[in-house]
């Protein structure tokens, strides 16, 4: 048996040549635009991102050792926060709408959070600290050079961001914004190691840089809502005082936590090689643990695997004990904040406090998934585990059932029934108004496709902060392609089915069958569920291969992924010819049942005028036929001289044509203005003729008598 140990290179990943690709791109789609300052932002873009790309080649290609290369080796580990702070924010931007605002933000606030925790963060999930704390190089200056990689990529990402949503871009009211999502860039510089380095893990510092300032400015305000209550008990307490809190503690908060981070890492020392080893569970998942305990022997090898399989999960543990502290602060808050204040208002609003549960839900249902593998893997027990006597096949329906388990308790389950507690159910009935069964089922398919794609991104990761990364970028890719799909196949089937609607001119026959409006529903949530097996079956089948390897070659990805989407393409390739023959028949259906009624229409309404005498020679001219002609033959006539676009136009026809103010009193005729003085004109021509007195079509007429 041949061990192949995976090798690590500090060599330039083509993936930077990315970053500038989003403002040339824009500059290619706007080349016939006149905005010279837009075009001028967009090559101040290109420019500043293409600079840092040239700088990383010659640090790759310099050679010898020395801090080049310690500087490349951090730019290199620094890749995927880079992608969502840099790149991703100018994706979103290309088609210049407001809509795209908060998505440009929030990847750029997620990046830098990823920027400022994986600085320390990938030491201990590499497992590479030891080396790192033995090099003789003073820790201040390894600490300036971590820090100081992530502060510049932090500097470029935010005024790469400024310039993407400046107002001459199209984003006017984006500033405001930018500003606000500021606080994210110096959470990451400022508190981001230390985070990282007390939870020796990228993620648990990502997560804690962004959730902990959270948390005490919340207890912070229940304190002082409390403090006045108790002081001014008939007073509503100023909201200036809260705004004054946060201007004296955030400067303070962030310093001491940045100083905290230098201590640290001046203390930090080195147990275990780097890496995080652990025999305890951790204290939220022991009640669960303690449940197996009964349900299970203790010697039983299958307790065992089930409390190692829990041990991996510690990040979606983390996490929920995150949810339960905010929900308990809101609830303390709800009961003091005075009812009329912002804050109030904030904490009451269902759809906000249901937003952030469902991404903090969403977060640990990732987590939950990408934990499964790659968090054995980062411990350094896989090795170990695969040479246990339970099979393999038992041991990934096991892990696979766990992850499940932790996923739909603590990424579903849990932010629900918070929520639920908050919140009466007629509250979420006017925040989000009616949700249907195919709106539900497509959430909850997504939902679950996340996962799947969490725990595949797990089996080809050695650590669970890659794994996390993946997943997003796995699941955007392929949205991206299926998006790309549906805009180019639709464009295609649309033209098709514009053409045969042209070729309807004619009278269209019914089709022997054709599918209801409640069959489209019914086909559309089975499209929504066979798509996601189609989709989840396969990705968990590669998964199970790739947790029974030491190493995933890129090669191995590329084809299982290309692969996948491959097939995928071919299903929804199939999937929208057959929709669009259903919709064909469909449309037949509707535009034969049309042309039916109006048909039956002019015919009853020229059997009217038949049967009243109206159907004059005069009238009946205007149809090419005889007053005695059947009502059929004249509307078949109608329709084979000017289709069914002629039937629009039969009541118009059939209105008598009023006589011209000549033609009243014959040979004796009156001036108009006499004639409808004394009442002799319609009601029409007494308008005008009162008018041609005065001079104005808009003067008052004389009433007829």
């Amino acid at each position: 048996m041949n061990l192949t140990l995976p090798r690590y290179g500090n060599h330039f990943h083509p993936a930077w040549l990315l970053l500038p690709l989003p403002p040339l791109v824009a500059i290619a789609l706007q080349w016939s635009n006149d905005n010279e300052a837009e075009f001028l932002i967009l090559g101040l873009r290109a420019i500043l991102l293409g600079v840092l790309v040239g700088v990383m080649a010659v640090l790759r290609f310099h050679g010898g050792a020395g801090p080049g290369l310690r500087l490349l080796k951090e730019l290199r580990q620094q890749l995927p926060g880079a992608l969502l702070a840099l790149l991703v924010p100018g994706v979103f931007a290309w088609g210049g709408s407001d809509s795209a605002v908060p998505w440009a933000l929030g990847s750029f606030a997620l990046g830098c959070l990823l920027l400022g925790a994986n600085a320390f963060g990938a030491e201990f999930e590499q497992r590479t600290l030891a080396g790192l704390l033995a090099q003789p190089i003073s820790r201040a200056r390894l600490y300036l050079e971590k820090l100081g990689v992530a502060v510049v990529l932090i500097l470029l990402a935010t005024l790469n961001l400024a310039l993407a949503l400046a107002p001459e871009a199209g984003f006017g009211s984006a500033r405001g914004g930018v500003l606000q999502v500021m606080v994210a860039a110096l959470l990451a510089v400022a508190s981001g190691p230390l985070f990282s380095m007390l939870g020796r893990s990228t993620l648990a510092g990502a997560v804690f840089t962004a959730t902990v300032p959270l948390v005490l400015a919340l207890g912070s305000i229940f304190l002082l809502e409390v403090s006045h209550e108790l002081a001014f008990p008939n007073e509503t307490m100023p909201t200036v005082w809260t705004l004054r809190l946060v201007a004296w503690v955030a400067p303070i908060y962030l310093l001491t936590t940045a100083i905290l981070g230098w201590r640290t890492f001046a203390r930090l020392q080195v147990h275990d090689s780097g890496g995080r080893t652990t025999q305890a569970l951790h204290p939220l998942s022991r009640p669960v643990d303690g449940l197996f305990r009964r349900l299970l022997p203790e010697r039983h090898p299958m307790a065992s695997l089930l409390r190692k399989e829990l041990r991996l999960h510690v990040a979606p543990w983390l996490v929920a004990g995150i949810m339960v502290s905010l929900a308990v602060l809101v609830w303390l808050l709800r009961s003091w904040a005075d009812p009329e204040s912002s804050l109030a208002r904030s904490l009451n609003d269902a759809s906000l406090l249901g937003v952030f549960a469902g991404l903090l839900g969403t977060l640990a249902l990732v987590v939950a998934g990408a934990a499964s593998v790659a968090e054995e893997r980062e411990l350094g027990t896989f090795e170990w585990q695969l040479t246990q006597p339970v099979t393999l096949a038992r041991q990934w329906l096991v892990k696979l059932g766990v992850a499940t388990l932790v996923a739909l308790t603590l990424g579903v389950l849990l932010p629900a029934g918070l929520i639920w507690l908050s919140f009466e159910p007629e509250t979420f009935s006017r925040a989000f108004g009616e949700v249907h069964l195919l709106a539900i089922t497509t959430y909850t398919t997504c939902f679950l496709l996340l996962f799947v794609v969490s725990v595949y991104a797990s089996s080809i990761s050695r650590s669970t902060m890659r794994a996390t990364a993946s997943t997003v970028f796995i699941a955007g890719g392929i949205s991206a392609w299926v998006s790309l799909f549906f805009v180019g196949a639709g464009e295609w089937l649309g033209q098709r089915m514009r053409e045969q609607h042209e070729s309807w001119t004619g009278q269209i026959n019914p089709p022997a069958w054709a599918p209801s409006p409640e069959l489209f529903s019914t086909l559309g949530l089975f499209a929504v569920v066979v798509n996601g097996l189609l989709f989840a079956l396969p990705l968990l089948a590669f998964a199970a291969a790739n947790a029974r390897r030491l190493r995933v070659t890129p090669a191995a990805v590329a084809r299982q992924l290309g692969g996948l989407i491959a097939g995928l393409t071919l299903v929804l390739a199939v999937e929208m010819v057959f929709l669009s023959q259903l919709v064909l028949l469909r449309t037949q259906a509707d535009r034969a049942t049309s042309q039916a009624e109006l048909k039956d229409e002019a015919i009853r309404q020229i059997r009217k005028a038949q049967a009243s005498g109206h159907f004059t020679p005069e009238i009946a001219s205007r149809f090419s036929a005889a007053p005695t002609d059947p009502p059929e033959a004249i509307v078949a006539n109608l329709i084979g001289r000017e289709g069914f676009d002629g039937l629009a136009s039969v009541q118009t026809r059939l209105r008598p044509t009023p006589p011209t103010p000549a033609e009243v009193g014959g040979p004796f005729r009156m001036r108009p203005g006499m004639a409808g003085r004394y009442g002799l004109l319609p009601p029409v021509f007494q308008t005008n003729a009162a008018s041609s007195r005065t001079g104005s079509l808009r003067s008052n007429p004389i009433p007829a008598p």
